[in-house]
């Protein structure tokens, strides 16, 4: 990717995120993540009950499979980024702020 590119990039994800700190930026993917977690596993539901063919169920298994670990490697992501966030925020501050939940 070249310069300009990254500058436009990141002048619309700062337009877009406006004073939101990087906790609710966080929050936010994660409730995105989940959303489309829960879509992708009703249709891979839909799938594996309305397919005739046995490769068509095993399809959709694996599709149903790799959304729930999608969702877990989302909720870990989640999980860390809150952690480093708050370790970051006390190395900052001498160890005076506490992180508010689901940091804690």
């Amino acid at each position: 990717m070249n310069k300009k590119k990254i500058q436009l990039t990141c002048m619309i994800l700062t337009a877009l995120t406006g004073n939101a700190s990087a906790f609710d930026l966080n929050e936010g993917l994660m409730t995105l993540a989940a959303a489309l977690a829960t879509f992708m596993i009703a249709l891979q539901g839909l799938r594996w009950l309305m397919s005739e063919s046995p490769k068509g169920r095993a399809d959709a298994k694996k599709g149903l499979i790799w959304t729930i670990i999608g969702l877990i490697v989302a909720y870990l992501a989640f999980n860390l980024v809150c952690g480093l966030y708050c370790h970051a925020l006390q190395m900052a501050y001498g160890g005076t702020i506490a992180c508010g939940p689901p940091c804690t």
